[in-house]
């Protein structure tokens, strides 16, 4: 079998194997509202006063609205990712290592911005059409090599700015600085002026500047609005709260299969730095980084031990303001260590561009808040980007060669587990999602006026499942979205333990 063959029909197989999954997922949380008349009426006022997150919003009102649809968009998006990821690196053993990302992702971001629907629709998607902007831009780097890009490239570039400066505010931030960049770079270092990265540049302005022309990003910034706020008690309080409450563990702390994978990558980075007999002050500090390093992931897997996932909401501790300083150590060693051992000047510049890329979109989540799991999925991508960068930096040769070759068998292998443990867990959600609101129509048809609903097996791998009764707004919006009646009480009730099975 050809190597082209084989690509595509591993691509096929997750294609098809992403939508069957995804069908399985539940309609949760802001989705009812999403798909009933609420996001109708948000519509109507084309979202004024809500969010400028234009298309994001219209990819979720499609979405809510078919259960087939959604499966395949997001089929589409995620199997779209892991080829892009790929294509950047110019390795197919990347097919394992994105494929094991995304099945191993942080449960806290897992349900929030991919098995959640309206999360999916903005942070899924925003960061697949960054990565097509990355696949172009890894096929025309900026150089000195004069490069004139068709109009039909410039004019899609164009398009494309737009669409990514209309799914969500941080990313929209993010690429309008990175456009703008990347213009001013090849002026000043390359002399000259690319037009498909200025039409890009041009088409992430025009769009941000549109997002931003939403009414409620005037209430958001002079903190009027009820519930999103920007650097609401100073900047700098506002950034060490957000650092300390959620960003640290969110956005890297939790993140322990690429943790491992990025460690593991030093490690043999570090060893094949030594054999070169560097000289004192750079051995001295890249033994102290990779101590560091050492550090960082003994308590972080320690802790995951003992604790699993954990939420702090803002509340900092003396063992938070201890992980959150830790945490920052690491990140900084990891990036020396990264740069310092890595000699192939090309991979080098890209890898420090993709940290740079990493920390520019986490960047304006330290002056806003609220901040949720899901606004870290496309960092954590980003990061699997520089994964397989990393290991294009370590010669394989002899026994080498075989290890790679095992550890891409136990990948694989993994993969395996981690997709039948998938299905087993969204296979019983998908039952039990049917049997309640089967049993709650049951109920209204014949005539009660109290319906027990009970909560879904694995909550904790959904976001907001169950509506509860602290705020009726989520029982309202479950109604509408289901077409129950509104004087009927639902009842919440503990779902069956013997019944996962």
């Amino acid at each position: 079998m050809t190597k082209a063959r084989s690509d595509n029909l591993k691509y096929i197989l997750m294609a098809v194997l992403a939508v069957v999954l995804c069908w399985l997922f539940p309609y949760t949380g802001d989705d009812w509202a999403w798909g009933s008349s609420i996001g109708i009426e948000r519509l109507s006022t084309w979202f004024d006063n809500y969010s400028g997150r234009y298309l994001g919003n219209l990819i979720v009102l499609a979405m809510t609205r078919s259960r087939i649809l959604r499966a395949v968009v997001m089929s589409l998006t995620l199997t779209g990712s892991v080829w892009c990821i790929e294509k950047i690196t110019q390795r197919r053993w990347a097919f394992i290592v994105s494929v094991l990302s995304l099945l191993l992702l942080p449960r806290l971001v897992a349900r929030q911005a991919v098995v959640w629907t309206a999360g999916f629709a903005n942070y899924a998607t925003s960061i697949f059409l960054t990565l097509v902007f990355f696949v172009w831009l890894n096929a025309h780097p900026v150089t000195k090599d004069r490069y004139r890009a068709p109009v039909s490239a410039a004019l899609l570039l164009a398009v494309l700015g737009i669409c990514n400066t209309l799914i969500v505010e941080h990313l929209t931030v993010f690429h309008v600085a990175a456009s703008v960049c990347l213009v001013l770079y090849g002026l000043a270092f390359c002399r000259t002026l690319r037009t498909d990265l200025l039409a890009y540049a041009v088409g992430c302005i025009c769009g941000a500047l549109y997002m931003f022309s939403n009414s409620v990003y005037h209430s958001i910034a002079t903190n009027e609005d009820g519930y999103r706020k920007i650097a609401g008690d100073g900047l700098v309080t506002r950034a060490v709260k957000n650092y300390f409450g959620v960003i640290y563990h969110e956005g890297y702390f939790n993140n322990h299969f690429i943790n491992i994978l990025i460690f593991a990558a030093c490690v043999l980075l570090f060893i094949r730095f030594v054999r070169k007999k560097p000289d004192r002050l750079q051995l001295f500090a890249v033994v102290v980084c990779l101590l560091v390093m050492a550090l960082f992931m003994a308590y972080s897997l320690y802790y995951f031990k003992n604790h699993g996932y954990d939420y702090k909401a803002y509340k900092i501790t003396q063992r938070v303001l201890f992980e959150g300083c830790l945490t920052a150590a690491n990140l900084v060693a990891t990036i020396l260590l990264s740069l310092l051992t890595t000699r192939e000047k090309r991979i080098n510049h890209r890898i420090a561009l993709l940290w740079l890329a990493a920390l520019m979109m986490i960047a304006p989540l330290f002056a806003v808040t609220p901040i949720g799991s899901r606004c870290f999925f496309s960092s954590y991508i980003v990061l699997v980007l520089i994964v397989c960068e990393l290991y294009k930096c370590i010669p394989v040769s002899g026994a080498g060669e075989k290890l790679r070759k095992a550890a891409l068998a136990a990948g694989c292998l993994l993969i395996i587990v981690c997709t039948v443990y998938h299905f087993y867990v969204f296979s019983a959600i998908y039952r039990a999602d049917m049997q309640r609101l089967q049993h709650v129509r049951e109920g209204v048809a014949a005539g009660q006026k109290s319906v027990e609903l009970t909560h879904l097996p694995y909550e904790e791998k959904l976001w907001t499942a169950t509506p509860f009764k602290e705020d009726d707004i989520w029982e309202t919006r479950y109604k509408l979205f289901y077409g129950i009646p509104e004087d009927v009480d639902l009842v919440i009730v503990d779902y069956p333990e013997d019944s996962v099975n």
